[in-house]
C-alpha cells in the first residue's frame, strides 16, 4: 500500500555462524568464522500484509453496501467496556490479512533506478576580485597595509519529482538562478600599521632592543546563500575584529616577548553547521518546518473523517471516540453524540485555528512541501495536498517536501551574534645559539550575544500559535500528544536553552592554553648533527555540558559542568649527516603523548553529570621518519 517511502517491506538476511551453543559457558574458543559469501537477494519473494481497504460497496444501492456507521456488537470485549460498537470497527469488512508475491528490488543487480526515494543538487559558482597595498614609510619605521575584496556567489538547485508510490526521477536538473533569493554579494576591507622604532633611537636602546607597536582592523563578510526558517534570504555574516599587539625583541634578537590584545564581534553567524538539518537547536530542529505540514495534514483528515470520508480511521478523527475509551458511540460523524461532546467541539476549533493560521503559500514552495493553502482553507481535503495525489488515508506522514526540506538547496538555519576576546602571550629565545625555546599562553573568553532576529521572531509567533486552540491539534492519532505539546517539548525548551546562554561561556572552549617547544642542536663533538627536543601542551577543562533548573524542565546554564584539564608530553631525537657530498640523510623519531595509553576522554555529559559521548584518545604513538635530500 505505501510504496517505497512509506509500508515498505524491506528483506532481512539472517546468517547462522556457529550451530547450536547451548552447552557453551563463553565464546572462548569456539574459533568463528566470518560471513564469506556475498549477500544479494534476488528474484521475487512471498509477503504476507494486511490490506486495509473497504470491502464492501459504499453505494447503498448496491446489494453488497455496508453501513460503516451501523451498530456492531464488538464480541471481543471485556470487562466493563462497552461492546457497543459500529461497522466501521468491524475486521470482517475489510480485505484484511493476505498472501501475495512481489520483486525483490536490488541495487547490486541493476534496480537502482526503482529505489530512488529523494534527491537534490545545489550549484554554487564563487567569483572574488581584490586587492592589497603596503608602504614602507620613513625608512621602514611604519609599515601600512590596507586590503579590500568583493565576492559573490550564485546558487541555484533541483529537486527529483516523487510519484504516489515514493519513488523519485533522477531525470531532473537545476531550476534557473533567481536573482533575488539565489544571489549573494559582500564586501572585506582590512587595514593595519606597524610602528618600529625609528632607527636613530634604536642604536641607543641597550643590548640591541627593538621595540614594535601593530594594530590592525578588518571587516570580512562571508559571502553565501543561506535563509531562515521564514523561507527569507538571511543576510551575509559579517565579522568584525581589532587587535594591537607589542613585541619587544631584545639581546639582538636572541630574545623576544610578544603581547596580543583581541576582540571579534560577528554578527548573524550561523548558530551552528548549516550541512544538516539538526544543527540550529539540536536533533529536532525539523520540528520547526515539519510541525506546519503536519498539522495542515491532520486538520484535513479530521475535516474528512467528519465528512464521512475515513470508515476505520475513528482512531484518528474522532477525539470524543478515543477520549471515551472507544466506546463505539462516537464513530458516527453525524450523530448528535459526536456533534455534541466537548471531544468534538474542541477538535473543530483547532482544526478551524490551524487552517487560519497557515503560514502563506510562498513558505510552502519555499520548502517544496505539495500543499495548497488557499484549498486546504477551504476544507479541499481531496486537492489540498499534492493536487490529488495525497489523500487522507496517506496519513501524516504522507506530506513531505521535495530536496528533504531544503531551501534552494540549502538547510535552513538560525543566526546568532558571537563575540570573542582574550589575550595571548608569546616568548621565543635562543640561550645558546644551539638551543632554541618558545613559549606561548592565551586566555580567550567566546559568549553567545543575542540570536537572530529572523530566529526569534519566527519562534516566536510559532510559539503564539501554539497558544491558540491550533495548539489543541493532536498528532499521529486522536489520542496522542497535542502540537502544541510537541513544539514546547522538542523546540520551545531549546530555543529557552539557547536565549539564557546569551553572554556566557561557549562549551567546548577552553579559557586557558599552554603551549612550550625546545630543540636543541649539537654541532660539534661526539654528538655532531644530532638534535633532541620536546613539547608540552596544556589547556584548562571545557564546558561538557549542563544540570537540570530547579523546575527540572530545561538545563541550567548557571550549572555548567566542567571537565578536566588535559596536557600531553611529545620527544623527539634526530641525526643527519652527508652520505656524499651531494646527499644528505636525516633520521628522526618522534614520541606523541608520552606516557598516555589509549582512553576515552567525555566530550559530553547527562543533566546527571554521567558522560554522554566519548572521543578516543589514541595514547602515545611514535612515527620514525628518514629523509634524502640532494
Amino acid at each position: 500500500n505505501g510504496g517505497l517511502a512509506h509500508a515498505d517491506v524491506t528483506i532481512d538476511n539472517v546468517v547462522y555462524l556457529t550451530g547450536d551453543l547451548t552447552g557453551f559457558q563463553s565464546a572462548s574458543g569456539l574459533h568463528i568464522n566470518p560471513i564469506t559469501a556475498v549477500q544479494s537477494p534476488s528474484g521475487t519473494a512471498a509477503v504476507r500484509y494486511y490490506d486495509s481497504h473497504w470491502k464492501y460497496s459504499m453505494d447503498p444501492a448496491s446489494a453488497s453496501y455496508v453501513d460503516p456507521a451501523a451498530p456492531w456488537t464488538n464480541p471481543t470485549t471485556v470487562g466493563t467496556n462497552s461492546s457497543a460498537s459500529t461497522q466501521s470497527e468491524n475486521p470482517a469488512n475489510y480485505v484484511g490479512w493476505v498472501n501475495g508475491t512481489f520483486n525483490i528490488l536490488n541495487a547490486d543487480k541493476g534496480d537502482i533506478a526503482k529505489l530512488y526515494t529523494d534527491a537534490s543538487k545545489v550549484e554554487k559558482k564563487t567569483s572574488s576580485e581584490g586587492f592589497t597595498w603596503q608602504a614602507y614609510l620613513w625608512d621602514d619605521t611604519l609599515v601600512a597595509t590596507v586590503g579590500w575584496r568583493k565576492d559573490k556567489q550564485k546558487q541555484r538547485s533541483g529537486s527529483a519529482s516523487v510519484d504516489n508510490t515514493g519513488l523519485a526521477s533522477m531525470a531532473y536538473g537545476l531550476d534557473p538562478l533567481d536573482p533575488e533569493t539565489g544571489v549573494s554579494t559582500g564586501e572585506s576591507t582590512s587595514w593595519g600599521l606597524v610602528l618600529h622604532t625609528p632607527k636613530r633611537f634604536r642604536d641607543s636602546l641597550p643590548f640591541g632592543t627593538n621595540i614594535s607597536l601593530s594594530y590592525s582592523n578588518g571587516k570580512n563578510t562571508r559571502v553565501e546563500n543561506r535563509y531562515d526558517f521564514s523561507g527569507n534570504v538571511l543576510p551575509n555574516a559579517v565579522g568584525k575584529t581589532s587587535d594591537y599587539s607589542v613585541i619587544v625583541s631584545t639581546l639582538n634578537d636572541k630574545l623576544t616577548f610578544k603581547a596580543t590584545f583581541y576582540k571579534t564581534n560577528v554578527k548573524d553567524a550561523n548558530l551552528s553547521s548549516t550541512t544538516t538539518e539538526v544543527s540550529t537547536l539540536g536533533s529536532n530542529t525539523y520540528y520547526l518546518k515539519n510541525l506546519e505540514a503536519w498539522g495542515t495534514a491532520s486538520a484535513l483528515m479530521n475535516i474528512a473523517g467528519m465528512d464521512g470520508q475515513m470508515p476505520g480511521w475513528e482512531w484518528f478523527w474522532s477525539w470524543a471516540e478515543v477520549d471515551h475509551g472507544f466506546s463505539g458511540q462516537y464513530t458516527d460523524p453525524t450523530s448528535s453524540a459526536f456533534l455534541n461532546d466537548p471531544s468534538t467541539i474542541k477538535e473543530k476549533a483547532a482544526d478551524a485555528s490551524w487552517l487560519a493560521q497557515m503560514m502563506p503559500q510562498s513558505w510552502y514552495d519555499a520548502y517544496g512541501f505539495p500543499v495548497n493553502v488557499a484549498k486546504a482553507q477551504a476544507g479541499d481535503y481531496a486537492h489540498a495536498i499534492s493536487n490529488g495525489a495525497w489523500n487522507p488515508f496517506s496519513g501524516v506522514g504522507g506530506v513531505q517536501p521535495t530536496g528533504g526540506g531544503r531551501i534552494n538547496g540549502s538547510w535552513p538555519t538560525g543566526t546568532v551574534d558571537n563575540e570573542s576576546k582574550g589575550v595571548e602571550f608569546e616568548i621565543t629565545g635562543q640561550p645558546t645559539k644551539n638551543w632554541n625555546v618558545s613559549i606561548n599562553a592565551s586566555k580567550t573568553k567566546a559568549s553567545q550575544t543575542a540570536l537572530g532576529a529572523s530566529l526569534v521572531d519566527f519562534i516566536e509567533s510559532q510559539y503564539a500559535k501554539y497558544q491558540s486552540p491550533a495548539g489543541d491539534l493532536r498528532l499521529w492519532w486522536g489520542g496522542g500528544d497535542t502540537f502544541r505539546k510537541t513544539y514546547n517539548t522538542n523546540i520551545w525548551s531549546a530555543y529557552q536553552f539557547q536565549l539564557q546562554t546569551n553572554g556566557k561561556m561557549v562549551p567546548e572552549m577552553s579559557p586557558w592554553r599552554f603551549n612550550l617547544v625546545t630543540n636543541y642542536n649539537f654541532d660539534q663533538g661526539l654528538f655532531k648533527g644530532l638534535n633532541i627536543g620536546l613539547g608540552y601542551r596544556w589547556q584548562d577543562g571545557v564546558i561538557l555540558g549542563y544540570a537540570l533548573n530547579a523546575a527540572q524542565d530545561n538545563l541550567d546554564v548557571e550549572k555548567p559542568y566542567w571537565g578536566k584539564s588535559q596536557d600531553a608530553l611529545d620527544l623527539w631525537a634526530g641525526y643527519e649527516r652527508k652520505v656524499t657530498a651531494k646527499i644528505k640523510w636525516r633520521v628522526q623519531l618522534n614520541l606523541r603523548n608520552v606516557g598516555d595509553s589509549a582512553h576515552l576522554q567525555p566530550i559530553s555529559v547527562q543533566p546527571d553529570g554521567s558522560p554522554a559521548g566519548f572521543r578516543i584518545e589514541e595514547g602515545m604513538t611514535w612515527q620514525l621518519t628518514n629523509t634524502f635530500s640532494f
